[in-house]
């Protein structure tokens, strides 16, 4: 059953689950990304249209988003959960002046049920909410000005546990919803009374997040969390923004087998036209280094205090989309400068300065199925610098396919 935890809330409103990747064309600015995104796991946040119909002024559209925190591969038969739930209700100014028509001055009420789909795992949907209403604040209505309520006012949901399928993907997604609205006048006094809402689940399905399942059975179950609301910034209508922490079985020339991690994010739209192109914008990330790969890299090169480099490989494959694969360091990526100390963790940002990247066009397939992004093979080189700038040595990381695969995304074909 779907299980609801509470823990103090941090940041601001975001919403939505899932993922990115990294891309080709720089263009200028960067969204920010908050908090950092646990190893294994991604983070996200989906903005889309929900149809609503309530009495007496019919059936409207809302904007919703949603966010959480995911892992980033599954076992076959794996439990696992969406955390750190968290979202934002947003009545378009039209809307507002619909209700405020009836005598409302400000409204109140409660999310009864929010149901997140799964396919590719079982069961089928679960409830959000969970059988405890998530309570909608009272809201004061201005008129002309839209309302934007945080859902929930406090805390955080945790959803599951789902259980993965033996093999392919699964993807959860945004099912129906049911809630109550409360309407007041200036004095308090009730308007109307309680309106029953129901929003239908959008249509094609809007995805908050597609998780490749590759790994054996017998794992134990998934719950990765931050703690905290996803913060990515402005996310369009629409789009999904998110981030990946990618586990790398990386090897560095002349160093051997390096503990490397990968942190990609970027936006994209959850629906695109059968046969339509479409690219992947707002793309960056970073280079990971392990306490233990920086050691290994200053034994190597003891007087060095700085690394840099670039990415000459990021491999991006496409199911139900053309090319099936791209290389998305093509031309090379400079990537940014960082410290290197001992015993430290050390992270690259890529690319450097405050550039973002796009990768793109694919080429979506027919009507009625969904294109997967996943991740394919990496590499690049890096150079080390002493404290005066002067360049000691040079290596080739090279990494494979992640293996089980991870899946960037699944964006549904209308």
């Amino acid at each position: 059953m779907a299980k609801r935890t509470w823990w103090r809330q941090w940041g601001i409103v975001a919403g939505g689950v899932l993922v990115a990747a990294l891309a080709v064309v720089p263009t200028a600015g960067a969204a920010p990304v908050s908090p950092a995104v646990p190893a294994g796991a991604e983070i996200g946040q989906v903005n889309f249209p929900f149809s609503c119909t309530m009495p007496i002024i019919g059936t409207q559209t809302v904007n919703v988003g949603l966010s959480g925190t995911l892992t980033s591969q599954l076992g076959s038969g794996q439990q696992f959960y969406l955390s750190d739930g968290a979202g934002t209700l947003t009545i378009p100014a039209n809307v507002v002046n619909l209700i405020a028509a009836l005598g409302a001055d400000s409204m109140s009420g409660t999310v009864n049920t929010l149901q997140i789909t799964a396919t590719g795992a079982t069961p089928a949907s679960l409830d959000a909410a969970n059988g405890t209403p998530i309570v909608i604040p009272s809201t004061k209505l201005v008129a002309d000005q839209p309302v934007v309520l945080p859902l929930p006012a406090d805390g955080l949901l945790t959803v599951g546990p789902y259980t993965a399928g033996t093999s392919g993907i699964a993807n959860l997604g945004v099912g129906g919803s049911t809630a109550t609205i409360n309407l007041a006048d200036a004095s308090g006094n009730p308007v109307l009374y309680p309106l029953d809402v129901t929003c239908d689940a959008p249509n094609p399905t809007v995805s908050l997040a597609a998780v490749n399942i590759g790994g054996p059975a017998g794992l134990p179950p998934a719950q990765p969390s931050t703690g905290a609301r996803a913060v990515f910034g402005d996310i369009p209508l629409g789009s999904l923004t998110g981030s990946v922490n990618l586990p790398l079985s990386c090897t560095v020339s002349g160093l051997g087998s390096q503990d490397i991690s990968g942190t990609l994010t970027g936006t994209f739209a959850r629906v695109v036209p059968g046969g339509s192109q479409f690219s992947i914008t707002g793309g960056g990330g970073s280079l990971n280094y392990s306490a233990s790969a920086v050691n290994a890299i200053l034994a190597q090169y003891p007087t060095a205090t700085t690394a840099s480099g670039s990415l000459t490989d990021f491999e991006v494959q496409a199911d139900n989309a053309t090319p099936a694969s791209v290389n998305a360091a093509s031309p090379a990526i400079a990537v940014g400068q960082t410290a290197l100390t001992a015993g430290q963790a050390a992270s690259v940002p890529i690319p450097s300065g405050t550039d973002t990247l796009t990768i793109g066009p694919f080429t979506a397939g027919p009507s009625g199925g969904q294109v997967t992004l996943s991740a394919g093979s990496s590499g690049g080189t890096i150079t080390v610098q002493d404290a005066g700038g002067t360049t000691l040595g040079s290596a080739q990381i090279s990494c494979a396919t992640p293996n089980p695969r991870v899946a960037l995304s699944q964006i549904s074909i209308s």
